[in-house]
């Protein structure tokens, strides 16, 4: 239910966690979605099928706003998703004059007038159950992930930048 909702919608506010520890590449713990109405947080270390969600992330339709993605689209890469367009909050603030790497937290107190705990950020993600607080803290990620995007994408759209941020997340 909540894939076919969110399939319907032109943007999704995307995050991930996960873990490096003894391999190579990050190893996916949750993956946070939220379309302005549907806030879902996905457990792939359940026997879950992904295929449908790796269909929406590769959906040229819709929209994956993400902040700083690169390790995010190393997890979907690793899973053979290519998820595209892509608008990099992130990279869409540095073109407007921002620092090249503004954190996220620091992006929401800008955009939303909002200090956001970020204790949980290196946390092991893949002990099971997740904490409450790991739980709060991944879904607020997605969730003031969105609003900032509004307004960033207003004025992105207004310096005529929107295919310059789209470009650069092109894979």
């Amino acid at each position: 239910e909540f894939l076919q909702a969110i399939s319907t919608q032109s943007v999704l506010a995307i995050d991930t966690e996960f873990m490096r520890r003894r391999t190579l590449y990050p190893e996916i713990a949750l993956i946070q979605v939220f379309d302005g109405q549907h806030l879902g947080l996905i457990d792939p270390c359940c026997d879950l099928d992904l295929n449908r969600f790796w269909q929406i992330m590769s959906d040229a339709a819709i929209l994956k706003v993400l902040h700083s993605p690169s390790e995010d689209v190393e997890v979907f890469l690793k899973h053979g998703c290519i998820p595209s367009p892509i608008f990099d909050t992130q990279f869409a603030l540095s073109l407007l004059g921002g620092a090249n790497c503004l954190g996220f937290a620091i992006m929401v107190e800008r955009f939303l007038g909002l200090t956001i705990d970020k204790s949980e950020s290196r946390t092991n993600w893949l002990q099971r159950p997740l904490s409450a607080s790991q739980l709060e803290y991944a879904a607020g990620d997605v969730f003031y992930l969105l609003p900032c995007f509004e307004k960033i994408r207003a004025e992105i759209e207004a310096l005529g930048f929107m295919n310059i941020v789209i470009g650069e997340g092109d894979l």
